[in-house]
């Protein structure tokens, strides 16, 4: 069952609340934490256990991304994420 994209918030990194619809935000702070932590896509790809153009896809935003592919990436930059219901 898919959950509808709208009614889920996201927090990342001091509780900031994003709206998955706006999830280009949440894609360009995973950006802005992988380079800040000196990391290219294949480093990022191999810590979250994904191949690197799965990361290449997530940062070009050139499809909605899973959420799964959300908690991979920002569990392998040490962030959780959390769905708060409203």
């Amino acid at each position: 069952m898919l959950l509808p994209f709208y009614n889920i918030f996201v927090i990342i990194n001091f509780k900031e609340e994003f709206r998955m619809s706006n999830y280009t935000e949440i894609i360009d702070q995973l950006i802005q934490l992988r380079k800040s932590q000196g990391l290219t896509q294949k480093d990022l790809a191999a810590a979250a256990n994904l191949a690197q153009p799965a990361i290449a896809r997530l940062e070009s935003k050139s499809a909605v991304p899973q959420l799964d592919t959300f908690v991979k990436v920002a569990g392998a930059l040490g962030y959780t994420i959390e769905l708060v219901h409203q």
